[in-house]
């Protein structure tokens, strides 16, 4: 997958992510607040919908832990950063103008939870941890490539294939050739085999030849 791609593919998931955290946190919020509300108030135990709450909690902790994991395109943790951190300077800078404006359109329930976690500064917490989690320069590279690979071939040299060895590259250190023999001494012509003896009485090599005596 290239970089390009894969930046896309995060700016998709931070867009569909970033509603999906805030209601969940909405919801969730309302939800324990009712339920610790009742139980300290009324001194009776009850789960009804605080169970739930605790188990959108915990869905939403796990989706922003995705968004912030080093394998995913810094993008998808820099929308909801963005949205969360901003609406957090808003209520810090003008709660006024952000208590009436900000949480139109919104049902009771959500808008309870928006308003609950705006006033306690969890929107600048989880906006904070979101963008910071988007800075580090690793997430937005590429993924480097890994180790072992067979290098790319050298001005046009053949790729090499099963059984063959891979091209030296030109700066590489050339290989050590083995030493020359030493030259083989000539070969020692045969001894010549030591004449019979000759005994008295033997003539000479005609004699030998043709018999008789001079």
């Amino acid at each position: 997958m290239s970089n390009t791609v894969r930046h896309v593919l995060g700016l998709l998931l931070g867009l569909v992510a970033t509603p999906l955290v805030a209601a969940g946190l909405a919801y969730g919020s309302y939800r324990w607040w009712w339920r610790m509300r009742y139980q300290v108030g009324v001194l009776r135990h009850d789960d009804s919908g605080g169970l739930a709450g605790l188990v959108v909690l915990l869905v939403v902790a796990v989706l922003l832990g995705l968004l912030m994991g080093s394998r995913v395109s810094p993008l998808a943790s820099l929308v909801p950063g963005v949205l969360f951190g901003g609406l957090g300077l808003l209520w810090l800078l003008a709660p006024r103008w952000a208590m009436l404006h900000s949480g139109h359109g919104l049902s009771s329930n959500i808008s309870f939870g928006y308003t609950t976690l705006a006033t306690n500064g969890a929107l600048i917490v989880i906006g904070g941890a979101l963008l910071v989690a988007s800075l580090p320069p690793s997430r937005w590279k590429a993924k480097a490539p890994r180790q072992g690979a067979v290098p790319p071939p050298y001005q046009g040299a053949p790729m090499p294939g099963p059984g063959r060895p891979a091209p030296m590259p030109q700066d590489a250190p050339p290989l050590p050739q083995p030493r020359p023999a030493a030259p083989q001494a000539p070969a020692q012509p045969p001894a010549p085999q030591p004449s019979a003896p000759r005994h008295d009485g033997e003539g000479g090599e005609w004699t030998q030849m043709f018999g008789g005596k001079g």
